[in-house]
């Protein structure tokens, strides 16, 4: 018998189930990404520790916040997300390009989050950064210059 009071919790697998039945679509590993990145707010999942795993509990309230997330597109990309929307749309990029962007400063640092982990950069970007290089290999933008 649930204790009143206590919220039924949701697992990663039922999360995404009930984001599918609204209509939207969230792969696992996003959710972990948005976790990581501090997107989804610690106030909104609990962390049971085990023996030597983690299992993440998510609070309805979640389902919401996911909803409204989706539908204003403030979703993280990773560098792979941004080199395939630009593939899609004609222009041919590497990681080593894009780290190098980063690196001189023709990315704003506002649309990027850098985090270091086993001296390795991971880098993830606001969805604006595709419109944005977009428009600046193609010349749309002013300012710096890039050079391909």
């Amino acid at each position: 018998m649930e204790k009143e009071g206590k919220e039924k919790l949701l697992s990663v697998g039922e999360l995404i189930e009930e984001l599918k039945n609204r209509g939207i679509k969230f792969y696992r590993v996003e959710i972990y990404r948005m976790m990581d990145t501090g997107e989804i707010p610690e106030n909104y999942y609990v962390v049971e520790r085990r023996r030597s795993y983690r299992r993440y509990r998510f609070k309805p309230e979640v389902i919401d916040f996911l909803e409204e997330k989706s539908k204003t597109n403030h979703i993280v990309l990773t560098t792979k997300d941004v080199i395939e929307k630009l593939r899609k749309k004609g222009i041919l990029l590497t990681p080593d390009n894009i780290r190098y962007y980063v690196k001189k400063g023709f990315i704003p640092k506002e649309f990027v989050k850098i985090k270091k982990r086993f001296s390795r950069n991971y880098y993830y970007f606001h969805p604006f950064v595709v419109e944005y290089l977009e428009g600046k290999l193609r010349g749309i933008y002013q300012g710096n210059v890039l050079k391909v």
